[in-house]
């Protein structure tokens, strides 16, 4: 989906006007902006920036991997490219995607979310309590949600 999007609106047109390298950077720039704002829609925090500057590393990094293995200068073994590349995933990651969602508590209102549908799904005739998710105070929009979903009944048949 992302490619379909992103290929026709950002890469071609940008590529076809500054180059291959600018086309790869542009469209990583475009898809950080576009997941600063999904995470602003998630944490109702303002966008750090964060999240961006993880997809223009690694924007830059695929140019320079491009051009290293052009260049014939780095061509490792799959069995070592892989972890390689798997471990400068998950260590950007932990460094600049997943912060901005820890910070806002995010992962605990999707866990108390999940847990909620879950509980309406295994518990037919009671919704969940909703105490047990330490909701005291309903003028979050983040326990809004929480109440929203606990309040849900499951189809009777």
């Amino acid at each position: 989906m992302v490619s379909s999007i992103l290929r026709p609106s950002v890469y071609d047109p940008v590529q076809a006007r500054w180059g291959l390298d600018a086309g790869i950077l542009a469209t990583f720039f475009v898809s950080g902006l576009m997941h600063e704002l999904m995470f602003y829609y998630l944490t109702l925090a303002l966008p750090t920036g964060e999240v961006t500057a993880f997809f223009v590393l690694h924007g830059l990094l695929t140019v320079a991997e491009r051009k290293a293995r052009k260049a014939g200068w780095w061509r490792p073994h799959p069995l070592v490219a892989a972890p390689l590349a798997l471990g400068l995933i998950v260590g950007t990651g932990y460094w600049l995607f997943f912060p901005p969602l820890l910070r806002g508590g995010a992962d605990a209102v999707g866990l108390a979310e999940f847990s909620a549908v879950m509980g309406v799904f295994q518990t037919p005739s009671l919704p969940p309590s909703i105490s047990k998710f330490g909701i005291s105070d309903h003028s979050s929009l983040w326990q809004r949600r929480c109440l929203i979903l606990l309040s849900l009944k499951p189809p009777s048949h």
